[in-house]
């Protein structure tokens, strides 16, 4: 079996078990390979897990935005996560950091 290549941004593991794993996704790497390429976090998978299938996306996050992105291990925690954000009973919760008060603008 080959080995797994590194991956291409740095990796924080916020939790992880053998069924699900909690990524501290980094603003500027999309979890998907766009039409031009380049790094995502789809590239870093080979190094959560070996099986065949999986490791899957609970949810997404877009590419600029930061925070935590659960990837099922197994398929049942995928579906329960995914039934969760369906029904919405997984909490999710936006922070926004800015250097600056907005401005005011006219109108």
């Amino acid at each position: 079996m080959s080995k797994p290549l590194p991956c291409p941004f740095p990796l924080t593991l916020l939790y992880q078990d053998q069924h699900v794993v909690i990524l501290d996704k980094p603003a500027g790497v999309p979890v998907h390979a766009g039409p031009k390429g380049g790094p995502c976090v789809e590239d870093c998978f080979p190094l959560l897990s070996r099986r065949k299938d999986g490791p899957w996306l609970a949810h997404r996050l877009d590419a600029e935005t930061s925070g935590c992105l659960a990837i099922a291990l197994r398929k049942q925690p995928l579906l329960a996560m995914q039934k969760a954000f369906a029904d919405k009973t997984a909490r999710k919760t936006y922070w926004a950091v800015v250097e600056r008060g907005a401005g005011r603008r006219p109108g």
